[in-house]
């Protein structure tokens, strides 16, 4: 078992991730998620994304779920409330040439700023590291060690 990861090793980790997939209540109740493009996480873990303005399935501070996975050895589900802002000079901040592949037109976007309330966090040894684990428990009957889990709070 490591140490506890805190927030700034986990913002470590997903740097480079470039897609989530974010779930959002519908108005039944279920959840549906969708893949986003990650525009920024912020240093106190909130993450941001660029949206269709005309995205049927936003609702002003709702809760969402962003999920991220590194390289497949760290799964993240950030949990938190969705703000959007319309607003040009927000858009024009976080507009990229990746986000000139899905919009026409800076107008098309509005800022969806995921204020997060949690990272939850489950970590997985290199595969080597994985078999060699898997060889040694049953050599010696005990439980793998296969990664830790844990919750930061934000």
């Amino acid at each position: 078992m490591q140490e506890a990861l805190t927030l700034d090793d986990l913002r470590d980790r997903v740097d480079g991730v470039r897609i989530a997939m974010v779930s959002t209540p519908e108005a039944n109740g279920a959840l549906s998620s969708r893949p986003l493009t990650i525009q920024r996480v912020t240093d106190d873990g909130d993450v941001v994304f660029l949206i269709g303005r005309d995205a049927g399935w936003v609702a002003q501070h709702q809760w969402v779920d962003v999920a991220i996975v590194d390289d497949g050895r760290t799964w993240v589900s950030v949990s938190g409330t969705a703000e959007y802002v319309d607003d040009r000079s927000a858009v024009d901040e976080y507009w990229d040439t990746m986000s000139a592949q899905f919009f026409d037109d800076p107008s098309d976007a509005v800022v969806m700023h995921v204020h997060a309330r949690a990272w939850s966090y489950w970590t997985a040894p290199n595969r080597l590291a994985q078999v060699v684990e898997m060889v040694k428990s049953v050599a010696t009957d005990h439980d793998p060690d296969l990664g830790d889990s844990g919750v930061v709070t934000t």
